[in-house]
């Protein structure tokens, strides 16, 4: 995908989504259809990993004000109902992607722009981001999946007054709570997420995958279900030829023959 709201480039087993929708990638119905595609383009090449990003200025900024005012003016809820459908299932698809994601966070990457991210495995950010949910403010809510993913990422109380208050936090603040992974200068974000990918394509992609796997399963089913996912997948990894040649290479003390 080269021209459109979304490009989609791979490169060394890894594949680039950037949001282009000038000034500052709202979402809104054709992005969200436009970067639904890109997903499901990314989920048939099978890469290593993915990352997204949005360009100098930010992520995304949010979602489209004036087209959720005028909905609403309208009384438009079958419009409302429809969209905040197609981009949870959009975010749904994201988090489901069974190789390593990553969002660059970068400026003011806000509500449904840090939804997006929040779907993604880890968030790197530039240190000029400002990140949040101030849809309270606006007397609305964070309706792609922010309620769910901020609680199960910093806790019941740190959500709650995130979301009460839609307070905005610098890159410092995000790295101390645990919304960010790594935060570097604007000017390294590529770079940073190009080293961190360097350190994470080391492993194998089906141990990714596995891990991936259990981590959803306890999410989204409970404890029970991750213990159990974490059985199945210890099984199937204990009988896979590249496991089984980097458990013979660790004994014999050389590097392993397969990836």
């Amino acid at each position: 995908m080269g021209d459109g709201p979304v490009r989609l480039s791979v490169r060394d087993d890894v594949a680039w989504v950037e949001l282009a929708r000038p000034p500052v990638n709202a979402l809104d119905a054709d992005l969200v259809a436009a970067l639904a595609q890109a997903v499901l383009e990314v989920d048939a090449l099978a890469p290593q990993a993915v990352v997204f990003s949005g360009g100098p200025r930010t992520l995304a900024a949010g979602g489209d004000v004036k087209w959720m005012h005028d909905r609403g003016a309208a009384g438009d809820r079958v419009a409302l109902r429809g969209f905040l459908r197609a981009i949870q299932a959009l975010f749904n698809d994201v988090e489901r992607l069974p190789m390593t994601t990553i969002a660059l966070v970068r400026g003011p990457t806000l509500g449904g722009g840090f939804e997006l991210a929040m779907a993604c495995d880890l968030r790197i950010a530039a240190d000029d981001a400002r990140i949040g949910f101030p849809e309270a403010t606006l007397g609305l809510l964070p309706g792609a999946g922010g309620t769910q993913r901020l609680t199960e990422a910093v806790g019941r109380g740190i959500a709650l007054e995130l979301l009460y208050t839609g307070r905005i936090v610098d890159a410092a603040e995000g790295l101390r709570l645990g919304l960010l992974n790594r935060v570097c200068p604007a000017e390294d974000l590529e770079e940073t997420a190009g080293e961190l990918l360097e350190e994470i394509l080391r492993t194998t992609a089906e141990a990714r995958t596995a891990i991936k796997a259990c981590v959803l399963a306890a999410i989204h089913e409970g404890r029970r279900a991750g213990l159990q996912t974490e059985t199945a997948e210890v099984e199937r990894l204990g009988v896979s030829p590249s496991t089984l040649e980097r458990l013979l290479a660790f004994q014999e003390r050389r590097r392993a023959a397969t990836a």
